[in-house]
């Protein structure tokens, strides 16, 4: 999906760091755990502000669209098995 592009997650991700290290308002993370806190932290922010599209076969799509596309496409066989069954 993003193989000929930079990733936005994670540019967005080291830029962050070395910003936020570089003016001393944060650490460098030196364990698993902090590191998953920041990547978490900035991975809900990033998808909670994002205007970026992504290229989905031959569409662009919203960080939001795939998303949802995805729970639709995973929940939608239950949807239908439970319609069946009741």
């Amino acid at each position: 999906m993003l193989e000929s592009e930079k990733d936005p997650v994670l540019q967005g991700i080291w830029n962050y760091l070395q910003t936020e290290v570089a003016q001393g308002r944060a650490e460098v993370p030196l364990s698993p755990h902090k590191m998953a806190e920041i990547v978490t932290d900035f991975c809900i922010d990033f998808f909670d502000n994002s205007t970026c599209r992504i290229r989905v076969g031959p569409m662009y799509e919203t960080i939001q669209q795939v998303y949802e596309n995805s729970i639709n496409k995973a929940v939608r066989p239950l949807a239908d098995e439970f319609s069946i069954k009741h």
